[in-house]
Parts: C-alpha cells; sequence; structure tokens
C-alpha cells in the first residue's frame, strides 16, 4: 500500500465527486484527487506555520528573514514585521513591530464552515496563536483521513435541512412545523431555480411532524424516522425525457417506509408500474397529502418505465424508484425494458445502508417501479435484508417509500 504524493502548495478548489464518477484508485485515480488536494493544502498550510511561527526570545537574533507585514512570535506575543528584518537581525520586543492577530470574533466566525474547521486562509495564517494553529493543522490532518467519513457511509453524519438552509437559528432533534418544512421546501426551490447547489450533500434531510394521507394521519416517530424526506440524488434526471426534464432539482425520498400497500388489487403486473394501482395513488392522495405538509415545490418528471413487455415514458411526481435508480442494473426486471436511461440514486451506490428500509422500527421490504420478469404477477422490490428481489405478488403489503423531485 502506497502513500499519496503531497506537495506544499495550495490548491485552488477542492474536486466534488460526481454521481457520474467511476469508482477508481491508484496515485491518479479519481477517488485520490480530493484526498491529495486536501493533503497539498495541509503541506502548505504547515510550511507557512513553520515560517511564521520562528520564535525567537528577547536579545536573540533572527531565526529567519521577515518582509514588512510578515508575522512572527516574541516572547509567545505575535508581532507583525514593519519594516524588513534580515536573518541575524536582533530582535527585542515591542521594537520596529507591532502587535497583530486575529481577534476572537473573526476566528469564531471562520469556524462556523464545516468543510474547514476553522475558515483559515492563506492570508490568515500567521494571524493565530501557535496553539490555534497546531489545532488547524490537526483538523486539517483529520479531514485528509476522514474526507468519505460523510452521510454515505455514516448515517450519523447526514444533516438537517432546517440547520443548513438556515431555517432554525439553533439546531433542534424535533420534527418541522409546517411552516419550517414549507420554508425549507421553499428555499431549497429557491436554490434550484438559481441553479445552486452550494451546501447540499446526499443525505441531507427533512423530519416531517405530521403527515395525513386519504384520511390517515401519519405522525413523526424519532426512533422510527417514519416521516424523513433524504436527498438522494442530485439532477437525477435533468435533459432526460421525451419531453425534456429542463429544470434543476433534488431527488428527495422516504428514509424509511411511511405506509405498507399493496401494488394491485389483483396479482398481475400487466402495464407495468404506470398501470398500477400503487401508481394512481400516489399521484393523487399521497400527491395531495404532501403538498398540503410541504408546499407546492414538487417536480413532474418523464420517466422511462417498463410496461411489462414493452416501455413508456411516463409523468411523474410522486414516485417509487426503479430496480435500476436503487441497484444500477438490472437485476429482476426485464434485460430488454427495464433499465430505460435512469441513473442509480447516488445515495444508494456506496453500500446498502440506506437500502435497508424499515416500517414502524421493524426491517421491511418495500416496492420499487419496476415489474418482474419471471412472471405475470409481481413486482421488483428491496429486500428487508438489504438485497434485490421480486418474491412477493403484486397484492401484497409491501412497504413505500416514494420518491418526490424539487426544483
Amino acid at each position: 500500500m502506497a502513500n499519496l504524493r503531497e506537495e506544499a502548495k495550495w490548491e485552488s478548489g477542492i474536486y466534488q465527486y460526481e454521481t457520474t464518477d467511476p469508482l477508481q484508485g491508484g496515485a491518479d485515480g479519481i477517488d485520490n484527487v480530493q484526498g491529495r488536494q486536501l493533503a497539498n493544502r495541509t503541506q502548505w498550510l504547515r510550511k507557512k506555520l513553520e515560517s511564521a511561527t520562528a520564535k525567537t526570545e528577547s536579545g536573540e537574533t533572527a531565526a529567519s528573514a521577515y518582509a514588512p507585514g510578515e508575522q512572527f512570535f516574541i516572547e509567545d506575543k505575535l508581532c507583525t514585521a514593519t519594516r524588513a528584518i534580515a536573518a541575524g537581525d536582533t530582535l527585542e520586543e515591542g521594537v520596529n513591530y507591532k502587535a497583530g492577530g486575529t481577534t476572537g470574533a473573526q476566528l469564531a466566525e471562520h469556524e462556523a464552515d464545516h468543510e474547514n474547521p476553522h475558515g483559515v486562509t492563506a492570508g490568515q495564517v500567521g494571524a493565530y496563536t501557535k496553539e490555534k494553529t497546531d489545532e488547524i493543522i490537526a483538523a486539517l490532518a483529520d479531514n485528509v483521513g476522514a474526507v468519505h467519513a460523510t452521510a454515505l457511509t455514516d448515517e450519523e453524519k447526514c444533516r438537517s435541512l432546517l440547520d443548513v438552509l438556515g431555517i432554525r437559528a439553533e439546531h433542534s432533534e424535533s420534527p418541522a412545523t409546517e411552516a419550517e418544512a414549507k420554508a425549507c421546501m421553499k428555499a431549497l426551490h429557491d436554490k434550484m431555480e438559481a441553479g445552486d447547489f452550494s451546501g447540499l450533500r446526499l443525505g441531507d434531510y427533512l423530519d416531517l411532524s405530521s403527515l395525513t394521507v386519504d384520511g390517515t394521519t401519519y405522525t413523526w416517530n424519532a426512533g422510527y424516522k417514519n416521516l424523513r424526506l433524504m436527498i438522494v440524488g442530485f439532477n437525477t434526471y435533468k435533459h432526460a425525457g421525451d419531453t425534456e426534464n429542463a429544470k434543476n432539482h433534488v431527488v428527495m425520498q422516504f428514509r424509511n417506509c411511511v405506509t405498507t400497500r399493496r401494488m394491485n388489487a389483483s396479482d398481475t403486473n400487466t402495464g407495468g408500474y404506470a398501470a398500477s394501482e400503487m401508481y394512481s395513488w400516489l399521484n393523487d392522495k399521497f400527491k395531495t397529502g404532501l403538498v398540503a405538509a410541504v408546499g407546492d415545490y414538487l417536480y413532474k418528471i418523464r420517466r422511462l418505465i417498463s410496461t411489462k413487455g414493452g416501455w413508456v415514458w411516463n409523468d411523474d411526481t410522486v414516485f417509487l424508484p426503479t430496480e435500476y435508480e436503487v441497484w444500477g442494473a438490472s437485476v429482476w426486471s426485464e434485460k430488454d425494458w427495464g433499465g430505460g436511461f435512469q441513473a442509480q440514486y447516488a445515495l444508494y451506490r456506496e453500500s446498502a445502508l440506506y437500502k435497508v428500509k424499515r416500517h414502524n422500527g421493524n426491517r421491511m421490504w418495500w416496492w420499487e417501479a419496476t415489474p418482474y420478469e419471471g412472471n405475470t404477477a409481481s413486482f421488483c422490490a428491496s429486500d428487508a435484508h438489504g438485497h434485490a428481489t421480486a418474491s412477493s405478488d403484486a397484492s401484497s403489503a409491501g412497504g413505500v417509500a416514494p420518491a418526490i423531485c424539487v426544483a
């Protein structure tokens, strides 16, 4: 096993992994680009730190040369050179120097940046105390080693959109009120209108306090997380469709099963998902309840889906993901008609973590929008143990974890 190549240089930007990026290791592999860029910045900061914190005692000579404006320490006090200082010059506290440094208020403001825990920039490095700069270096080194420790691999890393979008002034574990939920979706809508995906991550979520569908009210349960809407993809359907999906959007899906329901009254998959009882219910009763809870920000998309022996361009507003969108391949679906153009949702690409869903706290298999190739009675599903299946007939009560697009 080799270590990353590191250079002491300030990278102008940090690469953002795209949902289409392949898994690729090696010295020049895409999976190592971000880590190498962060490592390069860390080396650059360390060099600057070593230069800026050359500590001298009163009456000793300068270990390094300093240009006007450069900062250094004398007897643990941060000073800024007001004139050029050559190596070997005698340094005395308070002579030809001025005190300088970043204020506590400025530091607190910088520390609000989640990606760079201390908000350090090239011009600010020398302005911190030695203890603070040591802390910064340690934090940046941790970031390099933990670059993949995100919501993709650890559900504890998921963030509330109420915090991310500034809907709440302080974090709280309580679900969103109706007003907060609508404000959150309005903020998402506005960001998409502006083509602004900044600050958003896969796994960011909105917890609803309640949802009333077709006369039944589902209430938030913190243990079950039954009403958690989670970001699973960005622009998954953009520029696709016979009528083009032209808008920027986020794809959100319920983390767990809101309820259980049959796909059809009888055991048939004729006509596929678009002809199913489930499709009609989701785009009528469920949609009405969801819009009442979060506002009318749902984006109708066009998806290519199987009709069991053929395919159709279909309108979807509240919908079940296809087998391809969950698994990235045809497993139990028709090989000729099961795929369409859809991409696998990025949140499902890394592991089985989010494919395993629960209903009322118990693991539950859940429906997909794809008919089973092997008979005329079943649809594809995701198993309670985290693998693809098609073992349940259409009249069975399977888990329902709908998806939406916000644009």
